[in-house]
């Protein structure tokens, strides 16, 4: 049935339909090519049974012949790429627009814009925000400016424009391979929600159907309780106890280079681990405290909605806001551990500047030299926005608090404040939280197991990319295809998409 995909070159069999036809399948491209295959496979699967036309809409200008070449090669030819310099009624319409919302919002606040705008019933408050803040710092001091009001306005000229083209296209499926800021493909999510549109969205290999909103903030990843423990019912439970102690001496980690094994490398390689040389370096005495508390903040410009709300409007009003509640703590020491990928943000001595701001006695930073293993065997409380630590800590029996939804917040392994009350009566507290039995410990490490090795390299994602070589996807790909297997490898992709379709 599918015997070879020859890269950039039209001889396959891989036929989506190239005519106007009257129903249409919209990939909204992100530019990556492990994305672009994955997507095209996706539409090819569709088309088998019923012939859709297929068009691909894309806001990324980087790599736009490449990535055209490519879908080529699955005879996907309806390739556009979103200008703003073509003026048109739609973009005229939406700077208009921009500027009577940008009216409202100067007499309103950033919390609420955040939480609650909208632009044609379609809510995109977090995608703005999250764009907004993504570069420059602008977390910090964030202003009705420039760059706010461009931002609005793109997001609005996207909406109105996937709007038109929805209905003029007679679109019925919709994927997208982002759920974030304000992309085609962030937006394209809500959009297909609202007119009941088959929608889907795909991160690397995987598919989710989107049939309600929470299903757009949801991690592609996330897996039940019940999920879980069938997956991995015939490993036996030491598996999963050495793959934490090695994370936690970074012994043994996977070749492959991703974000999950450079937060790891940053977190516990070459770090020290000895307490008494940590209470002399902060110069405090675990004695005067009834509690080791340690505060981890998340990287402050990271796609702070992606995967669910917050308690706060971002990271950094959480980092924030948090250390005005425990600056007059003083029965607990609290240590503020900056996010070990900070320096990918360019977010290094953020922390540690603002911290300075503080007097308090019971306020510290945590030494970079410090292995994260180190803080969370001492620290009796642990408190996080929805960062890994929360389920390392998990896999050592202690709850951390989290502020947003995380994927593993629905196991019962950590502590989740639905307000701010809540959350600031847990901060405040001296009570020591009754240790997790070494059921819930086992369940946390499975989950860490399946989070940082199964999640993205299963057997459906049978092509690898690397972070450290260039172009990698791409050459993997071009050299499994002339293998045997590469045939079967296709097959169990497809029978996996027609159990979600």
């Amino acid at each position: 049935m599918i015997k070879y995909i020859n890269i950039f070159k039209k001889k396959n069999n891989l036929k989506c339909s190239k005519t106007a036809l009257k129903e249409t399948i919209l990939i909204c491209d992100r530019g990556r090519p492990a994305q672009i295959f994955f997507s095209s496979l996706f539409a090819y699967n569709i088309n088998k049974n019923k012939k859709y036309n297929v068009f691909v809409l894309s806001d990324k200008k980087v790599s736009t012949e490449y990535n055209k070449h490519f879908y080529k090669t699955f005879n996907i030819d309806s390739f556009y790429l979103l200008n703003l310099k073509n003026i048109n009624l739609i973009l005229l319409k939406s700077f208009f627009e921009s500027i009577y919302q940008l009216f409202k919002i100067n007499f309103d606040n950033f919390d609420n814009f955040a939480e609650n705008f909208k632009h044609k019933s379609i809510y995109c408050g977090d995608l703005v925000w999250d764009t907004y803040i993504r570069h420059d710092h602008s977390f910090l001091n964030p202003t009705i400016n420039l760059k706010f009001f461009k931002i609005i306005f793109i997001t609005i000229y996207k909406i109105n424009f996937l709007d038109d083209f929805i209905k003029k296209r007679n679109v019925k499926i919709i994927l997208s391979s982002a759920n974030n800021y304000s992309s085609l493909s962030g937006i394209s999510l809500r959009i297909g929600l609202k007119y009941k549109i088959k929608t889907y969205y795909q991160k690397f290999h995987k598919v989710v159907k989107i049939k309600r909103f929470s299903d757009i903030r949801k991690s592609p990843f996330i897996l039940s309780k019940n999920e879980l423990l069938d997956k991995y019912k015939f490993k036996d439970n030491f598996i999963f106890t050495k793959y934490f102690e090695n994370r936690m001496n970074a012994k043994n980690l996977p070749k492959r280079s991703t974000k999950n094994i450079i937060d790891v490398i940053s977190a516990f390689q070459n770090k020290i681990n000895d307490e008494k040389y940590f209470f002399k370096k902060i110069k405090k005495n675990r004695n005067d405290f009834k509690n080791i508390c340690v505060f981890a903040p998340h990287a402050f410009s990271d796609c702070n909605h992606a995967y669910g709300k917050l308690i706060y409007r971002d990271y950094f009003q959480n980092f924030v806001e948090t250390l005005k509640i425990i600056k007059n703590n003083k029965e607990n020491l609290w240590i503020v551990k900056p996010h070990p990928s900070s320096y990918i943000f360019n977010e290094v001595g953020i922390v540690e500047k603002y911290l300075k701001k503080f007097t308090q006695n019971n306020l510290v930073i945590c030494p970079s030299n410090i292995s994260t293993k180190l803080i969370l065997r001492i620290a009796d409380k642990i408190v996080t926005s929805r960062g890994t630590i929360g389920l390392e800590s998990a896999c050592i029996g202690k709850k951390a608090i989290i502020t947003g939804s995380s994927p593993y917040s629905h196991l019962g392994l950590s502590l989740n404040p639905k307000n701010k009350e809540i959350y600031k009566r847990m901060l405040k507290s001296t009570k020591k939280e009754k240790k997790l039995n070494n059921n819930k410990q086992i369940l946390a490490k499975k989950y860490l197991y399946w989070f940082a090795m199964d999640r993205v390299y299963d057997k459906l994602n049978f092509i690898q990319i690397d972070r450290n070589k260039k172009n990698s996807f791409m050459k993997n790909l071009i050299k499994l295809q002339k293998t045997p297997q590469f045939t079967s490898k296709i097959l169990s992709y497809m029978k996996y998409l027609n159990k979600l379709v």
